[in-house]
């Protein structure tokens, strides 16, 4: 499902002045948003990946229903906007921008780099997905702080809209149970891109030092577009409520 970049960052920059986000420029075409207080940093990622469509219109919904105003923010919800108008998982040079985080090639991905490191690590870092070949919902919990897993929350509210992915191999990974990848400690870099052929946006975070990043997937094929919409809100809420404990 191809969607219009244009219009969806014309919608995101209505709703950003609505409600009092500064607008950014990652690059041309590829828009910030940042709404900074004295709260705990968020950073929302969405639109890595073309054919992933609940991922930028899930965070133009959460934008909508106006962020927390407890937390700082700061929102990149069209990363790839070549891919997404293609309707294609790569951008216009076939390049999968989710794993261009090690040595990148793209252009799209060194602007986002050298705009990250402008920017404040976030404490808690959300990245929005969907897996083509998945028939539920699973997420990547990378809590680097010590701090107890959230999984069960996450779950709790995402599982009247969503099963979640059988494990034990999800994605072709070793999951830490059905709908789950949890990681304490983070892989070798040089090793992680030989093993999985690049280095994404959450691994790169965390090396940064965000205590804690969160990479939800919802079926692309499995379930409505509203319900995964849905289930991506279900899961943002969620890590919120259990983060606010923290």
């Amino acid at each position: 499902m191809p969607l219009n970049p244009d219009e969806l960052l014309g919608r995101f920059r209505a709703l950003a002045d609505q409600h009092g986000f500064e607008h950014q420029a990652v690059a041309a075409q590829i828009p910030a948003f940042s709404r900074i207080s004295s709260g705990p940093l968020i950073q929302l990622s969405a639109g890595i990946h073309g054919d992933e469509p609940a991922s930028p219109l899930a965070a133009l919904t959460f934008l909508e229903k106006n962020p927390p105003s407890q937390f700082s923010w700061l929102l990149t919800p069209l990363l790839n906007p070549t891919g997404l108008a293609l309707g294609t998982r790569e951008n216009e040079h076939g390049i999968d921008l989710n794993r261009d985080y090690h040595r990148p090639e793209s252009a799209e991905i060194k602007a986002h780099l050298a705009w990250l490191d402008q920017q404040p690590t976030p404490d808690l870092f959300i990245s929005l997905h969907e897996d083509y070949d998945a028939t539920g919902f699973y997420f990547y919990e990378i809590q680097i702080a010590g701090r107890p897993s959230i999984r069960q929350a996450v779950f709790d509210r995402v599982l009247p809209l969503l099963p979640l992915e059988h494990g034990p191999l999800i994605d072709g990974r070793e999951s830490n149970g059905a709908g789950w990848f949890f990681k304490e400690e983070l892989p070798n870099r040089e090793e992680f891109v030989a093993e999985e052929g690049g280095y994404p946006e959450a691994l790169y975070l965390s090396q940064k030092g965000c205590p804690l990043s969160l990479t939800f997937e919802t079926p692309t094929h499995a379930a409505p577009l509203q319900t995964r919409i849905d289930a991506h809100l279900a899961a943002i809420w969620a890590a919120l409520d259990e983060f606010r404990t923290f």
